[in-house]
């Protein structure tokens, strides 16, 4: 079969590839071997065009039309190269600048395309390029008008000049030819291979493809590999995608292109089945043995696992910012060592590993990283990430879990809720606490060790947040309510700060003339005023002015009499009037004789 036929009987098709039954399918990894065939036919066909005009007479003798041989060609290159499309070769828009084309696949040039071949007009582009960068790259264009087929590479940012590959003698050099195989070795030498075209076998780690036979006036190898094996990413000798080693699968296919001096650059990679190329952090797990460092960024994969025992204090430098994650499993106990810096740890504390533990590291750049979570196989929070009592009490360490028996030791101290005041005046309380409040809510309770007896009502400012009066049921506080050295207990009501004591007695003053407030708000107050009479059949009174006005009124009165001078006759009989809330008038009414006397009250109230 003649190549124009293989171009416009169907050969070429979108089937699944068998040796026997189907030679020309481009599915099920047919494509690898059929592409570079199909371009070769396509070569071939060119060059009988060329040899055909070259030749008219006998052309015209053997009544074949040049122009119906093209149009045959055009006609079937759709299918074909459809055919492509479905196994990783899509089709593109238009493009009028092949120059700066930084994507990889099947285009239409435009007649007036920048960068296409001399002489030609439009044309297909099949493109192979590495990004955005617009490093490194290769194109293969196939003219529309006369059939013909022209390659070009870019090196370091520059396209080389289209080289024709429909010439005499040119498959002998710049076409990939059949396909040959190398066994995989550290060092494969890819430009021995006798083709452009080459499978690999084995599975070798291979760090360098040679300089052996290779050109760099025609650099480009299409290479299929027939198993798993290492290609190890060297940043000058084998510059892979990614910047990272690669394990092949079978039928996968990378183009080489070689830059000169045992130098190699892989311009694409693609996968047997249809995958991206990708350090997949859910992909196939790696194990590595654990070392004091373990260099993460030189595995295949970002899925570890970490077996031995080995302390680690370093994940290496060689990890790539542009995929900084890494998930670790561990499959067995070893010490992974805290540095503020380099290895930075939940808790900020060394953490002993357990079989299955997992962890999800993040690479800082520089060689430095963040363990961003650590999770324990059976469930438990690691002890680094566990407050102490100490802390617990402190209550100052934000990124740590207390346990119920620290919470309890916490809670059993106090220490949150009490200060001492730190006031120099007596109407004043002051207090810091440990950690700070941002703001007063109902409920809230503080106890202080008051500095200072007040002398009437009084405030307390906690933490800053401004000096709140301070309410003894619903009242100001009396003079003495806050004693020097004693504890009270204040409970903040969304407004003010209420007083609370134990023992039932809140404030006092005691003396002669006193008073006693009780918890319940009951005052009892007390003291004695002396009242003479001026005789027989006379009365005789005194103001009383109580020690404290009652809130709400004076409740009860007892009155007791006690004669300094004088005798009394007919008797004597105490009285008050005027009572209010402030004060009365407490008085003497003499039936006969004549004294003075020591009248001693006692009031209640509220």
């Amino acid at each position: 079969m003649s190549a124009l036929e293989r171009l416009t009987t169907g050969y070429y098709n979108s089937q699944p590839y068998h040796a026997a039954n189907n030679p020309g399918g481009l599915g099920n990894g047919g494509h690898v071997i059929n592409f570079p065939l199909c371009l070769a036919d396509f070569a071939a066909v060119a060059n009988d065009l060329n040899e055909a005009v070259i030749d008219a007479p006998a052309v015209l003798a053997a009544e074949i039309s040049v122009t119906d041989m093209l149009a045959q060609v055009t006609a079937q290159a759709g299918p074909v190269i459809a055919g492509l499309a479905t196994y990783g070769m899509p089709g593109r828009a238009q493009i009028t600048n092949l120059n700066n084309l930084n994507k990889s696949g099947w285009f239409y040039s435009t007649t007036t395309a920048t960068g296409r071949p001399g002489g030609e007009t439009d044309g297909f582009v099949f493109a192979v390029s590495d990004g955005a960068t617009q490093q490194d790259g290769a194109q293969l264009f196939l003219a529309s008008a006369s059939g013909k087929i022209y390659k070009r590479h870019r090196v370091a940012g520059t396209w080389q000049a289209w080289t024709e590959l429909t010439t005499a003698g040119a498959f002998t050099d710049t076409a990939f030819g059949a396909e040959n195989t190398l066994a995989s070795a550290a060092t494969t030498q890819l430009g021995s291979a006798g083709s452009r075209l080459v499978e690999i076998t084995g599975a070798t780690t291979i760090t360098s493809f040679g300089s052996t036979g290779a050109l760099t006036t025609n650099p480009s190898y299409l290479v299929r590999f027939a198993g798993a094996l290492t290609l190890t990413h060297h940043a000058a000798n084998l510059i892979l995608p990614g910047g990272k080693n690669i394990v092949t699968a079978a039928g996968d296919v990378a183009l080489m292109q070689y830059l000169g001096s045992g130098q190699w650059r892989c311009a694409m990679f693609m996968r047997a089945n249809g995958e991206a190329l990708t350090i997949n952090p859910y992909g196939a797990e790696v194990s590595v043995a654990s070392a004091a460092t373990v260099d993460l960024g030189a595995q295949a994969s970002s899925l570890i696992n970490i077996t031995g025992t080995t302390t680690i204090t370093s994940l290496g430098a060689s990890a790539a910012a542009a995929r900084p994650l890494y998930r670790l499993r561990f499959a067995g106990a070893l010490t992974l060592t805290h540095n503020a810096v380099s290895l930075i740890l939940p808790g900020g504390a060394n953490i002993v590993t357990a079989t299955g533990d997992s962890a999800v590291a993040l690479y800082l750049g520089g060689g430095n990283w963040r363990v961003l979570s650590f999770h324990r196989a059976d469930g438990k929070a690691p002890a680094s990430a566990l407050a102490s009592a100490t802390e617990a009490k402190a209550g100052t360490v934000a990124d740590k879990a207390v346990t119920p028996a620290g919470l309890a030791a916490a809670l059993q101290s106090g220490v949150q809720l009490y200060a001492d005041d730190s006031s120099a005046g007596a109407d004043t309380v002051v207090i810091t606490l440990t950690p700070a409040p941002a703001a007063l809510e109902p409920g809230m309770a503080v106890l202080v060790k008051v500095q200072g007896t007040n002398t009437g009502p009084a405030t307390l400012n906690v933490n800053g947040l401004g000096a709140v009066t301070i309410k003894l049921k619903g009242a100001n506080l009396p003079a003495g309510a806050l004693k020097d050295g004693v504890i009270s207990k204040f409970v903040y009501d969304g407004t003010f700060w209420q007083l609370l004591a134990g023992g039932g007695v809140v404030a006092s003053s005691l003396g002669f003339t006193g008073y006693r407030i009780y918890e319940d708000g009951w005052i009892e107050q007390w003291g004695q005023v002396l009242v003479n009479s001026v005789g027989s059949g006379t009365s005789q009174e005194q103001a009383v002015a109580f020690p404290l006005t009652f809130p709400t009124g004076c409740a009860t009165v007892a009155l007791q009499v006690v004669q300094n001078a004088g005798a009394i006759g007919g008797g004597v009989k105490e009285y008050f009037r005027n009572l209010s809330g402030a004060g009365m008038n407490v008085g003497l009414d003499e039936i006969s004789g004549s004294l003075n006397a020591t009248v001693y009250w006692q009031v209640g109230g509220y």
